[in-house]
């Protein structure tokens, strides 16, 4: 469109022959054809001395748009704010400047812009939604919850509404109220890709892994170049046992977004759990030790120290676990390693020293000692702490999955005895089988 324009200009300097128009049409044909055409374009026609307020304010907001759609907020900012000190008042460019203090953590002053539109226009239900979600931003739930309401009862039927309100829902853990709101979104336009992204995440959360993996598969065949997809399937492949799958799925995402944090912290952890040792440690090591990932897993510093002795590195895995960093000396996993380590080494009395630390850690946490029965072993305390997390009503997959994961793993690597050890798994499978057609 805008190239067509200037061509228009170019075709009008040749009927008239005037040099003025000429040297528009030159300034501007080279200005369409830069890399960023709109912004280049824009600068341009500011230039004109002869701009009146309201057409200059407009080329500002405009060229403030594009800075937007580059991810250039600094510049958009500076854009729309000069186009306001022009035309205070206009809606469109209130809302943009919201936006972009949004997207720069200037909270306060995009709720002052978004009030302002608000009450310029008290029907325009898109505004409300921005709004809901910079109250997010400032901790202000009550008041994100009833302006997203607001913006779904003007917009009932914007699916790019709903679709922001159910992320809202999701992001303060209303996943219910989420996959409600993306199924009606999805409902109105099934080839928009975010509301199935977000659909997933909301299912992965609440124990819904099928259909965490169908939504999320939708949403990367709408949208392919979206990391997020694809580490929420991992995330739920994961908990269903499906590592390869899930690991499939994390080298997905950190090609699409090399930066994103989450897939970096979680492929180690597949790693472990799939038994390739050397790289999970390879992984866990170019990770900060200090860092978590935000799927509840057990400690960087301590997976790490597992996947040593996994591989055969007692000596170092126990090494590491004696210099663990302040706050993790209380973790009785750990113990359970130092435990097994000192074992592989040939250590009696430091086994039988960690086997008590295990035990008084557990007492004081009230924690399962499910795996000290099952690795220390006492086999019939092993059967009758299985037979009570498995009468647990608020059992999971994950946590049937992930067991009987730890079992195989340390059985392969000669830690556990498979007389002991293979019965309790196939009662945890038996047990898989019965929960995952109910939270799957």
């Amino acid at each position: 469109m805008l190239r067509q324009w200037v061509q228009l200009l170019r075709q009008a300097a040749e009927d008239t022959a005037d040099a003025g128009v000429a040297g528009w049409a030159e300034r501007l044909t080279t200005a369409s054809e830069a890399e960023h055409p709109v912004i280049e374009t824009v600068t341009v026609l500011l230039t004109a001395p002869e701009l009146d307020t309201a057409p200059r304010a407009l080329a500002l907001a405009a060229r403030g748009a594009a800075y937007q759609d580059n991810y250039d907020h600094e510049r958009a900012l500076a854009d729309f704010e000069r186009a306001l000190a022009l035309d205070p008042n206009d809606i469109v460019t209130l809302t943009e400047h919201g936006v972009a203090c949004q997207q720069l953590e200037r909270f306060d002053e995009a709720l002052r812009s978004l009030d302002h539109a608000v009450e310029r226009a008290p029907d325009h239900g898109w505004i409300y939604a921005l709004r809901g979600h910079t109250h997010h931003y400032m901790g202000r739930d009550n008041e994100a919850i009833a302006d997203l309401d607001r913006a779904v009862g003007l917009l009932p039927e914007d699916t790019t509404v709903l679709a922001l309100c159910a992320d809202l829902h999701r992001k303060l853990g209303r996943y219910d109220e989420a996959i409600a709101g993306c199924r009606r979104s999805i409902a109105l336009n099934a080839e928009y890709g975010w509301p199935h992204a977000i659909m997933a995440d909301a299912c992965f959360w609440v124990g819904r892994h099928k259909e965490a993996i169908a939504a999320g598969q939708r949403a990367i065949a709408l949208n392919p170049d979206d990391a997020g997809p694809s580490m929420t399937l991992a995330a739920s492949r994961r908990v269903l046992g499906c590592y390869e799958d899930a690991l499939a799925d994390l080298d997905r995402a950190i090609a699409l977004d090399p930066s994103a944090a989450a897939p970096r912290a979680f492929l180690p952890y597949v790693y472990l759990q799939t038994g390739r040792y050397p790289e999970a440690i390879a992984a866990f090591s170019r990770y900060p030790s200090g860092e978590q990932d935000p799927f509840d897993l057990p400690p960087i510093v301590i997976a790490g120290a597992e996947a040593r002795l996994l591989s055969g590195g007692a000596e170092q895995a126990s090494a590491e676990l004696a210099a663990l960093p302040d706050g993790f000396s209380d973790n009785a996993w750990a113990g359970v390693l130092a435990a097994l380590a000192a074992r592989r080494l040939g250590r009696a009395e430091e086994e039988t020293a960690h086997w008590r630390r295990v035990e008084e850690i557990r007492a004081t946490a009230n924690t399962s000692p499910f795996f000290l029965y099952a690795l220390r072993p006492e086999p019939q305390a092993a059967v009758a702490e299985l037979d009570r997390l498995l009468a647990t009503a608020d059992l999971d997959v994950e946590t049937l999955t992930s067991t009987r994961n730890t079992l195989e793993r340390f059985e392969r690597a000669g830690f556990a005895d498979p007389a002991v050890t293979g019965p309790l798994r196939e009662r945890l499978t038996a047990a898989f089988a019965e929960a995952a057609p109910a939270q799957g």
